[in-house]
């Protein structure tokens, strides 16, 4: 069984890694999900709970209850590859209330370093992609509310990104081939701590 993070987990490896006896589990970023996924993975309703048939809707939930509590849902989905061939998937999807506090903490501490930066008239976007840039968060406009070319560049926080970031806390997927239940699959991250950490 090969487990990977974002950075192995391409289609290609995948198929890879999903013959004979091998099979994979591997980080999905919701973001680049399709957008029926997509939907359907943020969706409040459909959640489980190891242990328990009892579905959920995580938006009627008590977050304080519910604070330690990891809740996920599952489906299948067959994947075209470049080559023609199917990639029949897994995808896991978790939702935690403590997950979801921890990246609005560290996302509100960037955005409070990006308004100092502008504060000094340091406005410079990054060119960087890294999520830990806090200069991700301003964007730079080059015209003036006419439409027209500014003769200078206007910097301020980029609030739509801030909100659309939002819209993912709590929230984290992976993607195997295995048939396991989801509570197994989702225990293989106790044996790959860069995986543990982030569930």
């Amino acid at each position: 069984m090969v487990c990977t993070d974002g950075g192995l987990s391409s289609y290609e490896n995948r198929k890879n890694d999903s013959v004979g006896d091998r099979s994979f589990i591997t980080v999905q970023s919701l973001k680049k999900l399709k957008q029926h996924l997509q939907d359907w993975a943020l969706d409040s309703a459909g959640w489980h709970v190891a242990g328990s048939d009892e579905e959920y809707d995580i938006s009627t939930l008590d977050s304080k209850k519910y604070y330690e509590t990891l809740f996920y849902k599952e489906r299948w989905d067959p994947t075209p590859m470049s080559t023609g061939e199917t990639l029949e998937q897994r995808i896991i999807v978790t939702f935690s209330f403590k997950y979801r506090e921890y990246l609005s903490y560290v996302r509100d501490r960037q955005v409070t370093r990006a308004a100092a930066l502008l504060a000094k008239g340091q406005g410079a976007t990054s060119k960087k992609k890294s999520p830990n840039d806090a200069k991700r968060y301003i964007k730079a406009e080059y015209v003036t509310p006419d439409g027209e070319l500014a003769q200078t560049t206007s910097y301020s926080l980029n609030q739509e990104m801030i909100d659309q970031e939002a819209r993912f806390d709590g929230f984290y997927a992976l993607c195997t081939d295995m048939h396991d239940p989801a509570p197994a699959i989702m225990d293989h991250r106790e044996r790959v701590p860069h995986l543990q950490d982030r569930l």
